[in-house]
Parts: structure tokens; sequence; C-alpha cells
């Protein structure tokens, strides 16, 4: 670290490797940008700094020889072209699903948006599924920077610009066969289909497996979203093939459920949204300089809405508040518990480690509480904490 804060002195805070964490999502891509730089752009890399110190901790005779062998292997590894050109596929990946992956992780994410992104990160991944002269160039156009710069700080290290020539693996031919195994001639070619096109190939297949498949149900569910319900009432009709994915979902839980049927009562139910989510005080509110028989009618007919009136479009909602959209606040609740319950509060009881852990996680919620109010409710359970709490 000595070394390190050395050679980036003038800016040694913002300058730092970005650890690679197995739980967060961004953590591979940060990771990697931060020592070759962004796809097609080095500049502001940190490849040239990670060669020239781990070539000072190679060559420091007051460092024991295993941390000196260790830094060795890595420089070694660094400075060759197949590492380096696979660092650029990468980098063209991540470029593509980044922006996806970081709006996957934010809160109150809108479904259509998301459905929409999804197929665009997918069509943008295919039509680069074969481009391997884009990605060559973005690697000479790396090389020819990291030369430029090692040369300019007198760093001897050694660079790798072409693929290493590695003899040709013969597959025997077995018994009754007629063609015999053809392998590719050059190491370029055995890199392209081995390696890069196995990497676009398993790419593009994840996000198929893992978006595509959901992407009716996630329309239909983006239908529901209160969020939509005014475009509904401006257009006052539904998309003829909404609402089928759904309900072959959920006939079995609810016979009435049918497509037609939730279709009808979410245009219903759209229409009478604004006045259904107002509250008792909201609606004297509103109704304040009415007359007394408008108020009493529009009460009676609010009050005469409830999910008996919309029983197919309440077993969509439960059905669908059951689905977990993104393994974000999973993965959000174990970082929460990995700072509360650590080893100065590893004897808290379940029921109060629940607590805060459920405070820590809807802090929204929570700023919107009175103090007052809580150091009052907590006063009056007993005689001794009133004494202590009231003054």
């Amino acid at each position: 670290m000595n070394i390190w804060e050395s050679n980036n002195s003038t800016d040694s805070k913002q300058r730092k490797i970005q650890s690679i964490g197995a739980t967060r999502w961004w953590a591979k891509e940060l990771a990697l940008k931060k020592v070759f730089g962004d796809f097609n752009k080095p500049e502001n890399s940190l490849y040239v700094v990670v060669i020239d110190t781990l070539e000072k901790i190679e060559k420091n005779d007051k460092i024991n020889p295993d941390t000196r062998v260790t830094a060795k292997n890595h420089k070694d590894n660094l400075l060759k072209y197949e590492n380096i050109i696979t660092a650029q596929i990468f980098l063209k990946i991540f470029s593509i699903t980044g922006p996806l992956s970081r709006y996957l992780q934010t809160r109150g994410l809108d479904l259509l948006k998301c459905n929409h992104m999804l197929e665009t990160t997918i069509e943008q991944l295919r039509s680069i599924q074969r481009d391997f002269i884009s990605i060559q160039e973005a690697t000479n156009t790396f090389l020819r920077w990291a030369k430029l710069e090692l040369e300019s700080k007198d760093i001897d290290a050694d660079i790798q610009e072409h693929f290493t020539n590695v003899r040709r693996r013969y597959v025997k031919k077995f018994y009754e066969e007629k063609s015999i195994d053809e392998q590719p001639q050059s190491p370029e070619e055995r890199f392209k289909i081995s390696t890069f096109n196995m990497l676009m190939d398993i790419a593009v297949e994840a996000m198929n497996n893992r978006f595509l498949k959901n992407m009716d149900i996630c329309r239909d569910m983006a239908i529901l979203d209160p969020n939509n319900f005014e475009e509904i009432c401006n257009k006052k009709s539904l998309p003829d093939n909404c609402m089928k994915y759904l309900s072959a979902k959920i006939i079995k839980y609810n016979s009435t459920a049918t497509s037609s049927q939730l279709k009808e009562e979410l245009l219903s139910f759209a229409s009478n949204w604004e006045k259904l989510k107002l509250t008792l005080e909201d609606t004297y509110k509103t109704n304040y300089d009415l007359d007394l028989h408008i108020i009493e009618d529009d009460y009676d007919d609010e009050d005469g809405i409830d999910t008996g009136a919309y029983c197919a479009l309440a077993t969509a909602y439960q059905y669908l508040l059951t689905l977990p959209i993104t393994q974000v606040e999973c993965e959000r609740s174990f970082s929460v518990l990995k700072y509360i319950k650590n080893r100065l509060r590893n004897r808290l009881t379940d029921d109060r480690l629940e607590s805060f852990v459920i405070m820590n996680m809807e802090k929204s919620i929570l700023n919107t509480v009175d103090n007052e109010e809580v150091i009052n409710s907590l006063a009056a359970e007993s005689s001794l904490l009133k004494k202590a709490l009231i003054y």
C-alpha cells in the first residue's frame, strides 16, 4: 500500500482499486473499469499504475519472496494479450448490461420501462454477438495507449500485442469415423470460437432465460400499476392481448378471473381511482362547499365500491403482490443485517433484531414518526419509564 500510495500521491483517495463483492451486482463492472477503463476509452484506467506498482514490489528486496513472486505473476497475467482482449469483451458486455442492472436495483422501478430496457439490452447484445472485429479494434487502441504510457514513465514491461502460438491439439480419429475433426489453425480463430462466441452466447441465452419468459407477466403487472391509470382513462380501452397471461395463472384461484372480466374491472377501477384513493378526511375537504345531498350521494357510491365489486381484480393484485420482481430487497436486507448484528451486538434477541432491521430498511417511514409520540407511548407502559422519560 505504501508503494501504491507513492505512485498515486496526487490522487490517492480517488484512485483506488475496487474489490469484487460476491453480493454486489455492480462490483465486477466497477472493478474491471478501474483497471482497464471504459470500452475503447482507456485514458482513465489504472492499468499502467498497477503494472508499475507490481513491478516495484517484484524488484524490492525488502519484501518477502512469496509476495514478490505473487506480484510478478499478477503483472505477467495483466501483460498477456489474451487477458487484455478478454477484459475488453467484458467491458463491452457491461457497457450494455450496466444501465439495466443499475435500474433493476432502484426502488419503485417502473415495470413498463423495465420491459423496454430489457428488450433494448437483449437486442444490443444480439447485434454484437459475432462482432469480434470491434473487440480487436478496442484492444489495439488500449495497447497503443498502454505502450505510450509505459514508455513515458520508463516502465520496463513487455506487453504482448498478439496471441502466442500454442501447439495445435491433435484429436484422434476414432474407429469408423469418416471425417477428421477440424481445428482452427490460428490462435486468434481459436480464441474467437472458444472464448468470444461462447461468452456472447452465454450472455444472450442467460438474458433470454431469465427475463424474456417473464415479460408477459411483467406487462400485465405494469398495466395494473396506478401510475398508468391516467393513460388508461384517456384511451378508455385496453390492448386486446393484455390480461390473457395473468388470467391463465389465476383462473384456478378465481373462476371469474377471465381476461375480459379483468379488463372490464380494470377500466372501471382506473376511472374511479382518483376518488377511491381518497381518505375520509380528504373526502370532506373536497366536498366542503358542495350541497349536502351531493355529499351523501358521493359517500354512498364510494362505500359501495369494495373488493366485492372488483373480485377478479382483487385476486390478480393478491397474486402479483406475492411475486418478487428482483432479489434486490432480499440482498439489501442481508447487507443491513451485517451492519446491525456485528460482533458487538451478537446477543440481540430475534424480536429486537427484526425491529432494528425494519427501521433501517424503512427509513422513509421512520422519519415521519413523531419522537414525542414514541416517548409518550413508552412512558405509558410503566411508572418507572414515566419518571425517566416525562419531565
